[in-house]
């Protein structure tokens, strides 16, 4: 679902922008809760993991293929402070390196893919505890991702309609979150087999795995398990994956809709993810560095400064 430069107006992407950069820097500074080194280690590392998944478009109907968008999956495994930065770092990696997403559209691509999946599966987890189904995490983590991705869907079919129009406001809202919500189904099985799986090797570790006494063997095995889904993902997977259109590319085809030329079309290499280059696998390389590097750094803007004595 990344939305591309010049598909909406100014009116649409500055307020989306605000809006995005006030999200993240409330869950960078707000508060300044206890983050170890060992949150911002785990945060890098999550954030190379779903830069990994995302480069794994799976098919649906009607030629159609979808991708992991990972906001409620970081959530689940991080929280939604760290699980908001970690988005972040994916999103702004894939348009300032690989021209993936508009660089004018990138406050827009944040609130898509990073600010409401996380709201989403923040108020899903809520109100799955107020109902006693607390335990539920696998549960309550697919619920949240399928959701997460039909919604951030019709919030772009509104702004759309809203700031450009179309013939059939009401008919491209909803075949846009129809087809989205087919998306959401591999991302609610996706979000529930990747938590199964880290909760299960390395046990604790995930913010919504209660278990106490977080061992340093299930911490390097955690570490292990999600850095290894990110590599086997970008290096392995993302070779065999869909080349049909997104759900974004889709309604836009059907609809014939304009989209500009990109501002920024990628680093020479790193272009369309190596594909125009035949780089692909040190784009990958490269790309689960990068949110690694910058998803551990946009965590550790939220420990906070210890207080010196005596001075």
């Amino acid at each position: 679902m990344h939305v591309p430069d010049h598909f909406l107006p100014m009116g649409a992407t500055a307020p989306a922008a605000a809006i995005a950069t006030g999200a993240v820097v409330l869950a960078a500074t707000a508060g300044r809760p206890r983050i170890t080194t060992r949150d911002t280690l785990l945060a890098g590392t999550t954030a190379a993991m779903i830069f990994g998944a995302q480069m794994v478009n799976y098919p649906i109907a009607g030629g159609v293929s979808g991708h992991l968008i990972g906001g409620a999956l970081a959530t689940a495994l991080l929280g939604p402070r760290l699980a908001l930065l970690a988005m972040t770092a994916v999103v702004g990696v894939q348009a300032l390196l690989f021209g993936d997403g508009g660089i004018n559209a990138l406050g827009v691509n944040v609130l898509l893919m990073a600010v409401l999946p996380v709201l989403v599966t923040a108020a899903v987890r809520i109100g799955a505890e107020r109902l006693g189904l607390g335990k539920l995490t696998r549960t309550t983590a697919a619920i949240s991702a399928g959701l997460s991705v039909p919604v951030s869907a019709a919030v772009l079919g509104v702004a759309y309609t809203a700031t450009v129009g179309t013939g059939a406001a009401a008919a491209f809202i909803g075949e846009l979150t129809a087809v989205h919500l087919a998306i959401g189904l591999g991302e609610a099985l996706i979000t529930a087999a990747v938590l199964s799986a880290v909760t299960a090797f390395a046990p604790g570790v995930a913010a919504w795995d209660t278990r106490p006494s977080v061992t340093p063997v299930a911490v390097r095995r955690g570490f292990a398990a999600i850095g290894g889904l990110g590599v086997v993902s970008a290096c392995a997977l993302a070779l065999v994956a869909s080349g049909n259109p997104d759900g974004l590319e889709h309604i836009v085809g059907a609809y014939s809709l304009p989209v500009g030329n990109a501002a920024f079309a990628g680093l020479p290499g790193l272009a369309d993810y190596g594909t125009l280059s035949g780089t692909e696998f040190l784009a990958a390389l490269a790309g689960l560095a990068a949110t690694a590097v910058l998803g551990a750094a946009l965590a550790a803007m939220g420990r906070r400064t210890p207080v010196r004595q005596g001075v």
